[in-house]
């Protein structure tokens, strides 16, 4: 099927073209970032490509506009600001919806907040339940480690034991994301090493 048969690519080139002028107006002057069909939105619901400047939206038919309208404005963030759920992105998609709001959208803005609620929700997960404890492992071990050290070793880590959750991870990201890191580790190496050495000091 050729795209100008698609209806689901017509769809969203179409809502894309009026989020563009009402939300995104300073965004692309020349028009170099394309829209298609996200083939297999069960990975995920859309896909921004900041290497070749096409966005990706899934097909969802039985969902209304403002549903389509928040994926776009969701991937179209991505562009402007950085192609992760960083603190920038957040900052963004907050802004989008405060202009929703001050059209009287509160479908969309409702959608867009709820999006990053969901997002940020997602980071704290991801530092309780695998960053923070990793960390602090890489701490514990016996050779000394700086915390540049100890984040690229934990992202070897996570890239080899969960890929899926390595996607869109870098060194700037998780510092962006997650500033207590360093003082973290830090603390949690200082306690380590303090404790080794009262350790010594009752043997001796």
């Amino acid at each position: 099927m050729d795209d100008d048969e698609d209806p689901a690519l017509r769809r969203i080139r179409s809502i894309a073209e009026t989020l563009r002028g009402v939300y995104f107006p300073k965004w692309d002057p020349r028009r170099e970032w394309s829209f298609y069909v996200w083939p297999d939105n069960q990975f995920c619901a859309s896909l921004c490509d900041r290497r070749t400047k096409n966005i990706h939206i899934g097909d969802y038919p039985a969902e209304n506009d403002e549903f389509i309208a928040a994926l776009i404005c969701h991937e179209i963030c991505h562009a402007i600001v950085d192609g992760n759920h960083t603190p920038r992105w957040a900052r963004r998609m907050e802004k989008t919806a405060d202009r929703a709001e001050r059209l009287q959208n509160a479908e969309l803005a409702g959608l867009l907040r709820g999006d990053v609620a969901l997002e940020m929700s997602y980071l704290s997960l991801l530092w309780h339940r695998y960053f923070r404890p990793t960390l602090h492992e890489i701490a514990g071990r016996p050779e000394p480690a700086d915390f540049d050290v100890a984040l690229s070793e934990m992202l070897r880590l996570v890239r080899r034991n969960e890929p899926l959750l390595y996607f869109g991870w870098n060194t700037k990201t998780f510092n962006e994301c997650y500033p207590q890191a360093r003082a973290e580790f830090l603390a949690a190496r200082a306690g380590i090493v303090g404790h080794r050495g009262e350790e010594a000091t009752d043997f001796l």
